[in-house]
């Protein structure tokens, strides 16, 4: 199998994503090539975007290293900032801060909207 074959199976996956303009990567689960609102900085080094702040919580824990996330509050766009490290539990900025993951049945891939799941970040009250 070749290289296209293998990137249009994945597509078929909902895994990777290209560009159709120009067949570049958009899309590669649980990142993304665009900004989306939901920056991880992982073990101090890398930078990357995630697809939804769930994604974005599920990358340290997947690659067992510290990640530090970045999202923007759905309400008052506000930065949430939230830092995993194996052994050391979580720690985060505002500290009411909550993940709110709901559903909703979208037709299609998840890279054209938000990964099937309203806005996840809100800020929580204390």
């Amino acid at each position: 199998m070749g290289i296209d074959e293998t990137l249009e199976r994945l597509a078929r996956l909902d895994l990777v994503h290209r560009d159709p303009a120009n067949g570049e990567p958009l899309v590669a689960y649980p990142f993304s090539a665009r900004p989306r609102g939901h920056r991880v900085l992982i073990d101090g080094e890398h930078r990357v975007e995630a697809m939804c702040a769930i994604d974005a919580l599920g990358i340290g824990p997947m690659l067992g290293l510290p990640i530090e996330t970045t999202s923007l509050d759905s309400i008052s766009g506000g930065e949430v900032l939230v830092r995993l490290a194996p052994g050391d539990g979580v720690w985060r900025e505002p500290k009411g801060a909550v993940v709110l993951a709901g559903s909703a049945r979208a037709r299609g891939p998840a890279v054209g909207g938000r990964c099937g799941v309203p806005h996840v970040v809100q800020r929580g009250r204390q």
